[in-house]
């Protein structure tokens, strides 16, 4: 039996999986949940000694998305992006670029969104055609910023 077959026989394929890479260092991570809050992370750090790493993280799925989105920017890219983290041209981006954006897209003169809906609506548009996620929380407070509450 190789590595493929015994990981399937616990569930734990490339299917539903995150996988990033940095083409600058040869560093990857993948992220697999082996149950709910419970992930196995595998890294290679070329650089450093020992080079893999292989552990569980005990985390939600908006913990480990918070934690590509902060920590794996720049020269990070996705090859599979199966925790919903936001990504612009397949590189994470941190929760602020995502918040500027969608204000910008809130306040700009060419926008008319407005006309037809409610500010929520016109945030969750944007963020869906980006692909992009908020928690309801940041919408919350976007919205009431937009509206003057």
């Amino acid at each position: 039996m190789n590595t493929l077959e015994e990981l399937l026989m616990f569930g734990i394929s490339e299917r539903g999986n995150t996988a990033l890479t940095n083409p600058e260092t040869g560093g990857m991570v993948f992220y697999a949940e082996v149950e709910e809050g419970k992930w196995l992370k595998i890294s290679i750090a070329p650089e450093n000694f020992p080079a893999w790493q292989v552990s569980t993280v005990e985390k939600s799925q908006s913990e480990i998305r918070s934690h590509i989105e902060e920590n794996l920017c720049d020269t990070w890219f996705f090859q599979k992006n199966n925790i919903g983290a936001n990504a612009l041209n397949n590189s994470p981006v941190e929760l602020e670029y995502v918040v500027e954006a969608v204000e910008r897209h809130l306040y700009s003169v060419d926008n008319k969104d407005y006309a037809t809906n409610d500010t929520v609506t016109v945030i969750h548009d944007y963020l869906t055609s980006r692909e992009w996620t908020l928690d309801i929380e940041v919408i919350e407070k976007l919205r009431k910023e937009f509206d003057g509450e």
